[in-house]
């Protein structure tokens, strides 16, 4: 795991190396381990990075890194786990490698198969490849977006980083994008390849972005989420059996390592799952890092204890305490490339935290469970949605009819959510009721050309499709990543394999829904009693923390809030007042303002010319 950046002139002037370095140097908390740059073009194109090791310690693993029989210039953040695999093949096919580490293979790759070698990695990666012979930059990232990667570019230069700080040292002016900011709001996140900030974008997860010296960019998508099948493949035993094969595989690639792994355990179904697999393949007691709170509704430690004892785990815990919640929020929020919605991000912080001090640099985690095999209730309300369309349009008429006797919120979020007028803006309603700061224009994800690209049809499908493709690495991941690599500590999410992703995709809504076929699984390696329980989540008391420790951050959001066109001081202290007077349950959104507040306060610092608009 590392941290990239770079610059390309395209008019032909030399690199800044000063501010290379520079903007290098910001990323050290990515790579403690090793620092390096390269240049080549006579110094018009250059690359630096910033190394954590993990694969081969020495310094054969040394980046940029230079393929000797051509020229060609690479920097890496990320793994490829089946890099052993791919050796061996390329090794028969003549190549002669120095190294063990995998990004000596990335290199032999694409000189043997080119860019459809990307199709071929399994692993998380964000890279960026200079051609020598062709004159071509490619930009290419893991097709979950596991690990981020921000470029920019205009007539003189384009530039490209794993986070968003450095690229600004290198640009230098700063604009927020009006049309961006909106789509936060709403959302709580910004779509597709768009940024927060004007002429800043990202590569797409699955995506491989090929520049020319004369600007020309040609996009190439090498993995897009399966089709779903017309006719659904049945479930059965041995449906349980292949994909017990696949998930005992995707851990024991990501157990890959030349330094300690762990796991973070949550003692939900995802976690648990992956830390029974871990303890199956593993020689070694597998150390599985738990975090639990004082609050009994958000606390899930007392299962983890229990599945941890299980599975013959070195258990280690550590209970939130709100009085540090302050100091974390303060350190954290600067530290976001986009504001980050998702309380949950402290909690993540802290137990990366917890796994660095006990020197373990690599942690599997749960992620994507939920988005590959249906775990959230937001699919369950857009299939029994889907289902009563097909019924007839009267049906959803007696649905509205019938919502009037509930309560005036429930009525108020199901007759707004019937007035969506297509499935997208169903989905950004329901998404938006839970991560966007106003929670009132849902119209983000359906706006066109995003929705024509995506595969599935209506229902269930269709919500996770768009939960992988925007809620996934927007928030989760981004989450994860600032999370654990501020800590110097890899995380590997093994449930986010594209093998798995396809095996999904055979199967019908009812066998997949709820996450049943993990279940299928887990039940072969943990008693039903350890982990058969309602759905909890990783939720945290937000509310309760914005009331007490953490109050002095509503202080601030009223006091350093600037008027936009989306929302004034006058309507942000009017959101406070109903929080504190009138008890609104709307700590969510208020805690996306005030990370929003200050992560503009901190975009103006890392602009050199602090041009901010």
């Amino acid at each position: 795991m590392c941290g990239l950046v770079g610059q390309w002139r395209l008019d032909g002037e030399a690199v800044n190396f000063d501010a290379l370095i520079h903007a290098r140097e910001a990323m050290v908390n990515r790579g403690p381990d090793d620092a390096g740059v390269e240049q080549c073009l006579n110094g018009s194109m250059a690359m630096a990075h910033r190394r954590l090791s993990i694969i081969d310690l020495s310094q054969s693993g040394h980046q940029p890194m230079k393929d000797l029989a051509n020229g060609n210039l690479l920097v890496f953040n990320g793994e490829i786990y089946n890099h052993q695999e791919l050796r061996e093949e390329l090794v028969c096919s003549g190549c002669v490698f120095s190294s063990s580490s995998d990004t000596e293979v990335i290199l032999h790759a694409y000189r043997h198969w080119g860019r459809s070698c990307f199709s071929r990695f399994i692993g998380m990666f964000a890279l960026a490849l200079f051609d020598q012979h062709k004159q071509e930059l490619l930009l290419a990232r893991d097709r979950f977006g596991v690990k981020p990667l921000f470029y920019s570019r205009d007539s003189q230069q384009l530039s490209f980083a794993s986070r968003l700080k450095p690229l600004q040292l290198l640009r230098g002016h700063c604009q927020l994008d009006s049309q961006a900011l909106g789509q936060f709001y709403e959302m709580g996140w910004v779509c597709g390849s768009d940024t927060l900030i004007e002429g800043v974008r990202k590569v797409a997860p699955g995506s491989c972005l090929t520049f020319r010296a004369d600007g020309h960019c040609h996009v190439e998508n090498f993995w897009r989420m399966p089709t779903r099948l017309a006719k659904a493949t049945p479930w059965t035993d041995s449906s349980v059996d292949e994909l017990d094969r696949l998930l005992n595989d995707s851990v024991r690639l990501r157990l890959t390592s030349d330094v300690p792994v762990g796991v973070f355990l949550s003692g939900g179904i995802d976690s648990s799952l992956v830390a029974a697999l871990m303890a199956e393949q593993s020689s070694e007691p597998v150390t599985a890092f738990t975090l639990g709170f004082d609050h009994p509704d958000y606390d899930e430690s007392r299962y983890a204890k229990q599945i941890a004892r299980h599975l013959g785990c070195r258990y280690e815990e550590l209970v939130l305490s709100p009085s540090g919640l302050l100091a974390e929020a303060e350190r954290v929020f600067p530290l976001s490339d986009e504001p980050l919605t998702d309380p949950a991000m402290l909690p993540t912080s802290i137990i990366a935290r917890l796994a660095s001090e006990q020197q373990v640099k690599v942690c599997l985690t749960g992620d994507g469970g939920d988005e590959l095999f249906l775990g959230y209730r937001l699919h369950q309300v857009m299939e029994r949605f889907r289902r009563l369309e097909q019924i007839g349009p009267l049906a959803a008429r007696a649905m509205a009819v019938l919502a009037r006797f509930l309560p005036a919120k429930r009525y108020a979020l199901i007759r707004g959510f019937l007035q969506q007028p297509n499935f997208e803006s169903r989905y950004c309603y329901l998404r938006a009721m839970v991560s966007g700061p106003l929670g009132e224009s849902w119209q983000a994800l359906a706006q066109e050309p995003f929705s024509r690209t995506l595969n599935s049809s209506f229902g269930a499908t269709r919500a996770a499709e768009l939960d992988i493709r925007s809620y996934l690495p927007e928030q989760l991941l981004s989450k994860t990543d600032l999370s654990t690599m501020q800590w110097s500590v890899e995380a590997r999410e093994p449930l986010l394999d594209h093998r798995l992703a396809e095996f999904s995709a055979r199967f019908a809504v009812p066998d997949l829904m709820g996450k049943s076929p993990l279940k299928h699984v887990l039940q072969r390696y943990l008693p039903n009693e350890l982990w058969d329980r309602p759905k909890q989540g990783f939720n945290v008391p937000v509310d309760d923390w914005l009331r007490g420790p953490m109050f002095p951050l509503l202080d601030q959001l009223r006091d350093e809030w600037e008027d936009d066109e989306w929302l004034s001081r006058g309507k942000i202290c009017e959101l406070v007042d109903d929080f504190l007077i009138k008890g609104s349950t709307k700590g969510n959104f208020i805690w996306a303002l005030a990370a929003f507040v200050s992560w503009k306060n901190n975009l103006q610092q890392w602009s050199s010319k602090q041009a901010f608009g």
